[in-house]
């Protein structure tokens, strides 16, 4: 590998929305860094041509006047090519694919990043920096490992055509170092590409603490986890799907699942003032995003089933004219991020876990049917997204094994069936 470093060039691998507004607002930011767009693959060229070798951004002067729609100040590198280029390490790395095709993007550059490199993902959803150390890594924390930073994006943006977007709506993004076990404070190279982005207007980007940036993934999550597959299977924009007062009961069975399987795991690990319960290193063990250690009142405050259901009818109203990037997938006829969504408490959760760690049983069936666990909605929003399954509001209670009920004030609710 060329030891020829640039140590200002940003490389950014995944051009779709996400990757197309981060490069265009670092292009248009003050003193705009070397950019190199990394191509997968060579039928990207002819695409970069005809849209005259630019990024185009529409709507980003009804927000911003003074920032350009259009940038085309860019290298190009194809990742099939075998040329020095290709060899060169790669300093600061944005990989903005989408998160079930991070892993295998990332294996075409990591033997180009090391001790001193930075990655920011920039995915929806979690458990893409788990996989990608465990293949690359193996979670050894070893030398060679890259410093990581997570964005958590709130922009409304959608795609027009190859390297076109529109800005739809300016929100946030929050950015922050991913806190590693074992691993020593990251490169002052990762504080470069921190204040790169924080620092280019159009991203209105923030830099928050590795604790607070962990509540904010986990709190997008519960909101995409809601709003995102309740939207495919009932195809409905966001700001449709809580008017509905099956959806919403469905949606308030979700936030409480989701509160008490983020509960179970902060009592596990963690007492009441947010120290470890014992003196084992749990945090190997843990996936990243679990590792939280939260005193009772910062719980309560960001993931009580009453914060959750605020949240998520705070988000769906807020992008009520929007269609979620999950039917937007759908109806494109590409694969989902359902995986890394709904599908990252699937894999994170195990009934007999939770009970051995909390007790906690009389509330739920003690069957092993496990169509009557804890996340059983979530697991059937998983199948019928994957399957393409679409149902009308009468259907919920047949498709996910729930009796209706009122509380005193006639408000609908659903209860999980119980086995006789």
């Amino acid at each position: 590998m060329s030891t020829d470093i640039d140590m200002s060039r940003i490389h950014i691998l995944g051009l779709g929305n996400l990757g197309r507004v981060y490069a265009h607002a670092l292009a248009t930011g003050p003193d705009p860094p070397p950019i190199t767009l990394l191509f997968h693959r060579k039928s990207l060229l002819k695409e970069w041509a005809e849209a005259d070798a630019s990024i185009k951004i529409e709507g980003v002067s009804k927000f911003l006047p003074e920032v350009p729609s259009s940038s085309s100040s860019y290298d190009i590198e194809v990742l099939e090519d075998s040329s020095a280029e290709s060899t060169k390490p790669i300093q600061h790395l944005i990989i903005a694919t989408k998160a079930q095709h991070t892993l295998k993007a990332f294996g075409l550059v990591a033997d180009r990043l090391d001790n001193n490199s930075t990655v920011l993902f920039t995915q929806n959803g979690l458990g893409t920096i788990e996989e990608v150390t465990e293949k690359y890594y193996d979670r050894s924390w070893a030398a060679g490992h890259p410093s990581y930073l997570a964005a958590v994006t709130s922009h409304g943006v959608y795609s027009t055509a190859p390297f076109r977007s529109v800005f739809a709506g300016r929100a946030n993004v929050t950015i922050g170092h991913v806190s590693l076990p074992k691993h020593g404070s990251p490169p002052m190279g990762a504080q470069y590409l921190l204040d790169k982005i924080t620092s280019a207007l159009l991203l209105n980007a923030q830099a928050v603490s590795p604790k607070e940036l962990k509540i904010l993934q986990l709190r997008k999550l519960v909101v995409n986890a809601t709003i995102n597959p309740l939207s495919v299977v009932f195809r409905r924009k966001n700001g449709d799907l809580f008017n509905h007062e099956p959806i919403y009961a469905l949606m308030r069975i979700m936030a409480s699942d989701i509160s008490e399987f983020l509960q179970a795991h902060q009592k596990s690990f963690f007492d009441e003032d947010g120290h470890l319960n014992d003196e084992e290193d749990h945090t190997d063990t843990l996936p990243f995003s679990l590792n939280l250690n939260l005193s009772n009142e910062e719980f309560e405050e960001n993931f009580s089933v009453p914060s959750l259901e605020s949240l998520v009818l705070s988000v769906a109203g807020k992008t009520a004219q929007n269609t979620s990037s999950m039917l937007q997938d759908v109806e494109a006829g590409r694969d989902t991020e359902i995986d890394y969504i709904n599908g990252w408490f699937t894999r994170h959760y195990t009934w007999d876990d939770y009970e051995e760690d909390t007790g906690a049983h009389n509330s739920r069936s003690l069957d092993d049917n496990p169509h009557l666990t804890l996340f059983h909605c979530n697991t059937r929003l998983v199948e019928m997204v994957r399957s393409g399954k679409v149902i009308r509001e009468e259907d919920i209670c047949r498709e996910f094994l729930l009796n209706e009920d009122y509380d005193e004030n006639d408000k609908l609710l659903l209860v999980k069936k119980m086995t006789p």
